[in-house]
């Protein structure tokens, strides 16, 4: 069954209601990747009603683009982020399983009046999205083959459940086909559309731009706080540096000012700039993610999909182990078996060795850009 054609002679045959379709994902790199997807489906179908049902946080990017968000979701001890007993029963004291009963039983409400589904995330992420009576395209963003190949038993659950897949790299295609899952590679979402000629900051020649990239989960605000003390000492070293954090909204920066012992400044509606007086040292946030790593030299980012999309764009990025489960260093590993050696690692979490090792990614030739990609069309596409 090719998706599309179907669904449409379906709606015209029973005469039931509008198009729909319902978008379920599990993070908020999962939610940028959703995102696109929709914006897919909208351009071949603006007609085409969607509503997105994000299973961990708010879903704030769905929310600035005007998609219909539903459903509502506490903060657990994990922040969304599972990879070890302790931390699953930590969320399950805390009221998980309750949780997702009710998640699913959203789920399969809001599917009845959908005609298709797309589960971005991983294979939990398709069994909440599972049986609803509708088709089920899954991205399984969560895994490659390249670093955690699915498991015979998720191999298992997404012959069925999901009508087909659409997996974030070849290896990982290639792997679902041998396995007789029903599979298409046309690109990573992710790294759809990534490039811009907006600026955040206006250089002098000799200034070379850092970004800073702390996550987008509840450990962010601890990684900006260590990421910000790296920043006071690469001032001292080189005053040609200058510094900029691409930061979620929800972040409470007046906290993190207070913290690292800095003024806060509102620059416009959404960026600030951190001042230290007495070292003159300036660091500037924005939300303009994009400007913030197509202008940067290098970035330091204890993040996911934010440092998967920099090295896309072949910015060097240095990592160190963070202060929460989605910054350790098994993760920062996973992601260089993946991007390639365009990620670098300190080992060791001490200014020092940070410092050197941010030098030392400032003198990597720089590389050639790569061409814009529109994977989410091509996605959408197959499934017409």
């Amino acid at each position: 069954m090719r998706g599309w054609f179907f669904l449409r002679s379906r709606v015209f045959s029973v005469n039931l209601k509008l198009m729909a379709c319902l978008i379920v994902s599990n993070g908020h790199g999962e939610d940028s990747i959703a995102l696109h997807i929709i914006k897919a489906i909208q351009k071949r179908d603006p007609s085409m009603q969607v509503q997105a049902f994000p299973l961990v946080g708010e879903g704030r990017c769905f929310k600035a683009h005007n998609i219909d968000v539903v459903g509502h979701n506490p903060i657990f001890p994990s922040g969304g982020f599972i990879r070890s007993l302790s931390v699953l029963l930590a969320d399950l004291k805390a009221g998980l399983w309750g949780h997702i009963r009710r998640q699913r039983k959203q789920i399969k409400d809001l599917a009845v009046r959908a005609e298709f589904v797309f589960a971005v995330g991983d294979v939990f992420c398709l069994m909440m999205a599972r049986k609803t009576g509708v088709p089920v395209y899954f991205l399984p963003t969560a895994k490659s083959s390249t670093f955690m190949p699915h498991s015979v038993l998720e191999r298992f659950f997404i012959r069925r459940w999901a009508v087909h897949s659409f997996p974030r790299d070849q290896l990982t295609t290639d792997h679902f086909l041998k396995y007789h899952l029903p599979a298409s590679f046309f690109g990573n979402p992710m790294m759809d559309r990534l490039r811009t000629d907006r600026r955040v900051l206006s250089l002098a020649a000799q200034e070379k731009m850092i970004a800073i990239l702390p996550g987008s989960r509840q450990e962010s605000f601890e990684n900006l706080v260590y990421i910000l003390r790296c920043c006071e000492c690469l001032h001292k070293t080189s005053e040609s540096l200058r510094f900029v954090c691409a930061y979620v909204k929800g972040l409470d920066l007046a906290a993190v000012a207070d913290r690292v012992g800095a003024s806060l400044h509102l620059v416009n509606d959404e960026d600030y700039r951190l001042t230290y007086p007495q070292e003159g040292l300036e660091i500037r946030f924005t939300t303009d993610f994009l400007a913030c790593i197509n202008q940067a030299h290098m970035c330091i980012g204890l993040a996911g999909t934010a440092n998967e999309q920099a090295l896309y764009l072949g910015k060097p990025v240095l990592c160190f182990e963070g202060f929460g489960p989605q910054s350790t260093l098994q993760r920062f590993r996973e992601q260089q078996r993946l991007m390639g050696d365009g990620l670098h690692i300190c080992e060791i979490r001490e200014y020092s060795h940070i410092v050197q090792k941010v030098l030392h990614c400032l003198q990597v030739p720089k590389k050639s850009l790569p061409a814009d990609q529109s994977a989410a069309e091509e996605i959408v596409g197959y499934t017409s």
